[in-house]
């Protein structure tokens, strides 16, 4: 499916206008917004252009159709990314972002854009110039700036959030961008809507901002000038000690610590901030105190180390100069499990707290695994058509949505770290994310995987078949199949802790060991009702067998921490993960 985006230019200085060059078209994806630049780079720009475009994933535009949640850990992924390349930090929203509107949060990006590196900021949201770019953006224009003042404004149509509005106005507006004022590396036009962000504009910059819909389309602007701001419409708060995020999560096993990191921003002077934290079920500690400098952050650490398994809280007291913030800490100590149905929803357990779905969110296709990151506070579920979706404290690395690989995707393991993640697809195909590498795959003609497991190291994975067939690649080692099942298929494989052997199961319950890998039992009896897969604690010996119906069997010491409930026929258990 298919969207025209829309270009066109004009700029302003003191006593000039440039009447709007003609509309340019251009065809793309209908997930690909419609994006306008409003002038050439004002005199006396502060910063040069980035040495090259970085063009929005096929994961981002994914990720923004999935869901508010999905779009914006994406997108701040993807800045990251961005400014780690100009030796810029990472962009720390606020505690206060989400309650912000859409004109607010673009006064905070365009801020921070400029704080960041160094430029003067913004007071707040101008209520003259907030009327200009509403006038403007409810006819899909570029606002024009007062006269006698040196400005630039920025158009955006189609977007899902301001935060993506930032990121193609900052990083993906230059060479092969959709910016149809560069259509050449040399062309005059390339990086407009970054250069109007970054330029200068005196030393009391006004900002003035609007979000309107037309057509049912998106139409966002902002207009940026040298003209003092007067009366303010919202300004920025006037205690700029803040602190970042306004709540945590931290998971973790039982006596094993883990920690989780809080950014208090600077405000005009250099300033001191100290800190307490007050919790339970386990020993909590925090960084006693760190120092802020105007336009900078410093940073504080939250500990945890559980003296038991099950869900645990916390709170952190952040004294500044002007008052004191909270900020709410929820720790989740295995061991515990979760369960997802081919709905996206999610059941937790024990350790393994709750942390999110995609049963909210539109599958394209249903999903087929899951996996936990590594200290269990989070993780993925990834859907038949390749979509990835995260949650807790699992980042996004990108997805196989949009390769159009013509075969369901079966299942995902996780990097050692939580970096990256593999996802495979039944024919065999392994398409790697983050920090996970390629070891290769079948060299055969493949049907039938049915799922992957990965080494302790990361290095290496094995991919199993629906008839018992083991592919090993990377460090893994091939430690023997099982005998062909004559009443039954393979669901779903595990690997053991040390990575030296793994277990594999059948849709009836039977289990089968190989290597280091011990025997534990099976679940062939009665109450068995279709067997999905296995999964091992993530700690002491045992494992899990799951049924689509939501029934857990634990066996060899695993702990048991119950099943899923009311689990219908029309959304199965799909898949397991544990912490």
């Amino acid at each position: 499916m298919g969207s025209q985006a829309v270009r066109h230019t004009g700029a302003g200085w003191p006593g000039w206008r440039r009447v709007p060059a003609a509309f340019a078209l251009l065809t793309a994806i209908a997930a690909v917004p419609l994006v306008a630049s409003a002038a050439q780079a004002q005199e006396g720009t502060a910063l040069a252009d980035p040495a090259q475009n970085i063009p929005r994933t096929p994961a981002m535009e994914r990720a923004c159709n999935a869901g508010t949640g999905p779009c914006q850990q994406a997108v701040l992924h993807a800045i990251d990314v961005a400014r780690a390349a100009e030796g810029i930090g990472p962009l720390e929203l606020p505690s206060y972002y989400d309650s912000l509107s859409v004109p607010e949060q673009i006064l905070v990006l365009t801020d921070m854009e400029r704080v960041d590196r160094g430029l003067t900021g913004f007071s707040g949201l101008s209520s003259r110039l907030d009327a200009l770019s509403r006038t403007a953006a409810s006819s899909d224009q570029d606002p024009m700036g007062p006269q006698d003042t040196t400005w630039g404004s920025n158009w955006a149509g189609g977007e899902a959030s301001a935060l993506l509005a930032d990121y193609d106005w900052m990083y993906d507006d230059g060479p092969h961008s959709p910016n149809m004022d560069c259509r050449s590396a040399t062309a005059s036009g390339c990086w407009d809507h970054r250069r109007n962000v970054l330029s200068n504009y005196g030393p009391h910059p006004a900002i003035g901002a609007a979000a309107s819909t037309v057509d049912g389309v998106t139409s966002m602007t902002e207009l940026l000038t040298s003209g003092p701001a007067g009366l303010l419409d919202y300004a920025i708060p006037t205690v700029p000690q803040l602190v970042s995020p306004s709540s945590l999560v931290i998971g973790t096993t039982p006596r094993q610590p883990n920690s989780a990191v809080l950014t208090v921003w600077g405000g005009v002077g250099s300033f001191q901030a100290s800190a307490t934290v007050f919790g339970d079920e386990g020993r909590w500690s925090v960084t006693p105190v760190c120092v802020a400098s105007a336009g900078t952050s410093c940073h504080l650490v939250v500990n945890f180390v559980p003296l038991r398994s099950g869900a645990a809280s916390g709170t952190v007291t952040v004294s500044l100069p002007g008052g004191s913030e909270q900020v709410q800490v929820d720790a989740f100590a295995g061991q515990g499990y979760w369960e997802a149905n081919t709905q996206g929803g999610v059941y937790a357990f024990a350790g393994g707290g709750f942390r999110g779905s995609a049963s909210d969110i539109k599958l394209a296709k249903p999903v087929t695994g899951m996996v936990a990151t590594p200290d269990g506070g989070g993780y993925w579920e990834v859907a038949a058509d390749g979509g990835v979706f995260s949650f807790g404290d699992a980042r996004f690395y990108g997805s196989a949505a949009d390769m159009h690989v013509g075969q369901p995707f079966v299942g995902m393991a996780a990097t050692p770290d939580g970096g990256g993640y593999w996802l495979v697809a039944r024919t065999g195909g392994v398409y790697a994310f983050g920090d996970a590498s390629y070891y290769g795959a079948p060299d055969v003609e493949v049907t039938d995987i049915v799922g992957m497991a990965a080494t302790k190291d990361g290095r290496g994975y094995w991919l199993v078949a629906r008839d018992g067939s083991i592919y090993a690649f990377g460090d893994a080692q091939f430690y023997g199949v099982p005998p062909v099942a004559k009443d039954s298929v393979f669901v779903g494989m595990a690997a053991s802790h040390d990575g030296r052997g793994y277990w594999l199961v059948t849709d009836n319950g039977s289990v089968f060991a190989f290597g280091d890998a011990k025997y534990y039992g099976s679940n062939t009896g009665p109450e068995a009702h279709g067997t999905v897969g296995v999964a091992v604690p993530i700690s002491g010996p045992g494992y899990y067998i799951v049924d689509a119906d939501g029934a857990v069997t634990a066996l060899g010491g695993a702990p048991a921490w119950g099943s899923a409930p009311d689990v219908t026929a029309k959304s199965p258990v799909v898949a397991m993960a544990t912490a």
